[in-house]
């Protein structure tokens, strides 16, 4: 689909970002803006009178310049329960918490035999999935090192490991180039398969990947660095998810731990999907453009 980059770093500056999506609003002229954890898009969208929706798994908290951002949203979703996060007072309307979301899964965990099978993988091995996701690379939260050795050390033979390098890509080869059982991907539309045939998974925290894994079953582990707090909080919140801080955890505690939870019996996470978020959505925008011309199909 069509993307206007702004061209702001990963950690953009708020004024910078309020001026350059109100031109953006002011040249697209839409009838509703929605912005996805974008605290200067709802300002913006009010500067040039246009409604907005802000949606996140998370609220800012009071007196900062996200939460007076924030503030000039029309609707707000929180895929998340309340309680967790205190409400801004400068709010103008009170936050609908829809639950945590967890993309639709285009398998489940009761097709994990059938999965290994046409993935040549024993019914009775140990399969650990490395999906780390988060905003930092090994670079900034390294967890190689930690899980290279660990998978080691699991006491059978018969073991496979699946790792989602992404960015880290050639750095996780060379590390795990001398360990035998480990499949590195750069990126794979078969994450779903990898993920419910896996006995354990293990991220940097990622409260997403967390979650999908939750709701497919599959218990997990959290290797924080503690340098993302919201993550850390809600991802230590997912009953299925054993939360660990990287710095405290050795080779040997790792893979005590692996092994530990490969036999956990795991609930399935109650989670809205896209179809659920999407009705909120349409609701909202049917809602608050009512009073406003819907653009022609071409705009």
């Amino acid at each position: 689909m069509p993307v206007c980059d702004l061209g702001f770093p990963e950690m953009n500056p708020y004024t910078s970002t309020l001026i350059a999506a109100e031109a953006k609003i002011r040249e697209l002229a839409p009838s509703v803006v929605i912005s996805h954890e974008e605290f200067a898009a709802p300002a913006a969208a009010a500067i040039r009178g246009v409604p907005s929706i802000f949606i996140a798994d998370w609220l800012p908290s009071a007196g900062s310049v996200a939460a007076d951002g924030v503030a000039h949203a029309d609707e707000i979703f929180i895929f998340e329960r309340p309680g967790i996060f205190l409400e801004p007072d400068a709010l103008r309307v009170k936050p609908k918490y829809i639950g945590p979301y967890a993309r639709r899964a285009s398998c489940s965990r009761h097709d994990r035999l059938q999965i290994r099978r046409t993935m040549h993988v024993e019914a009775d091995a140990f399969v650990l999935m490395v999906a780390p996701g988060g905003f930092a690379g090994e670079a900034v939260a390294p967890i190689a090192q930690l899980i290279a050795p660990a998978f080691s050390q699991l006491p059978t033979k018969a073991k496979h490991m699946y790792w989602i390098g992404g960015g880290d890509f050639d750095h996780i080869q060379r590390v795990m180039s001398g360990v035998a059982g480990v499949t590195v991907v750069r990126e794979t539309r078969e994450i779903d398969r990898m993920m419910a045939c896996s006995d354990v998974c293990v991220t940097r925290g990622t409260r997403a990947t967390t979650l999908e894994a939750a709701a497919l079953g599959v218990p997990t582990i959290s290797l924080s660095h503690g340098q993302n707090p919201i993550d850390d909080l809600l991802a230590s919140r997912i009953k299925s998810n054993l939360q660990l801080n990287a710095r405290a955890v050795t080779p040997e505690i790792l893979a005590a731990y692996l092994w530990e939870r490969r036999s956990k019996d795991v609930i399935p996470e109650p989670t809205i999907d896209e179809g659920g978020v999407a009705k909120h959505l349409l609701d909202s925008i049917s809602r608050l453009t009512a009073s406003h011309p819907i653009l022609s199909p071409g705009r």
